[in-house]
């Protein structure tokens, strides 16, 4: 009895407890909307820009050089062997006959000793002259026949011969001027000449060597104009104000 007296008299002290708890969560909310209600009004701020700082300027059309790096080989526009037409002993060679030596056009580089080819052209001139005297000789011969033809009887055969004699003088001296011809060509070929201006890459010729015809005896470029290979790398060809040919028609 007395326990349950105890329980009764406890419940009124726990109604008081749970009572004031809500009453202070009631007095709260009450005073937060209080202070919402009654606080100042606070105004959106819109967000700080953080874009960065940058200079500006006014773009405006100008020349622009772009510049293309590539590198190459300078090589002669003109490159020749200087070589022997006729065969002989060497007499004199140029002192600008050595690697690396300048030179002009018209310049003796090389001289071919003479005395055969002066001798050569000597025999032909007098087999010219002597083949010349004959055709005068066989022509004369040839119209005297002709001229007794008219005025008593002269035999064929005779006329024949004279004709025949006549022809073969004509082609002798067709062949002593084809020999003298050529003996002044091998007399000329001695003097090996400078093509151009230019200089001596190579060199392999001295005085007292006797040279073969056809023999290279050195090799020489010009030195008026040169040629640069220059490899671009295709990205870089837009840089360059090329000009592409329009293509032809194609040939038959």
């Amino acid at each position: 009895m007395t326990d349950t007296m105890a329980k009764l008299s406890d419940k009124p002290r726990q109604w008081r407890r749970h009572a004031v708890t809500v009453l202070v969560g009631l007095g709260g909310v009450l005073l937060a909307i209080l202070i919402v209600a009654t606080g100042p009004d606070v105004a959106p701020r819109p967000d700080a820009s953080q874009a960065p700082a940058v200079e500006t300027f006014r773009a405006t059309p100008q020349p622009l050089t772009m510049t293309v790096t590539t590198h190459g080989t300078v090589v002669p526009k003109a490159e020749s062997r200087l070589v022997a037409e006729v065969a002989g002993r060497i007499a004199t060679v140029s002192p600008s006959m050595q690697s690396g030596g300048f030179f002009v056009a018209g310049d003796v580089l090389v001289k071919i000793e003479t005395i055969d080819y002066e001798t050569a052209l000597d025999h032909a001139s007098a087999s010219q002259a002597a083949a010349a005297s004959e055709l005068a000789d066989a022509h004369k011969a040839y119209k005297r026949l002709q001229e007794l033809s008219e005025t008593q009887s002269v035999s064929e055969s005779r006329r024949d011969a004279a004709e025949n004699r006549m022809n073969a003088a004509s082609a002798a001296l067709l062949a002593a001027e084809a020999t003298s011809t050529r003996a002044k060509r091998d007399l000329e070929r001695t003097l090996l000449t400078a093509p151009y201006d230019g200089r001596v890459r190579t060199e392999s010729v001295d005085v007292g060597q006797f040279v073969n015809r056809g023999e290279t005896l050195a090799v020489l470029y010009a030195t008026d104009f040169a040629e640069v290979r220059l490899p671009i790398p295709d990205e870089e060809l837009a840089y360059l104000p090329l000009t592409l040919a329009k293509p032809g028609p194609t040939p038959m």
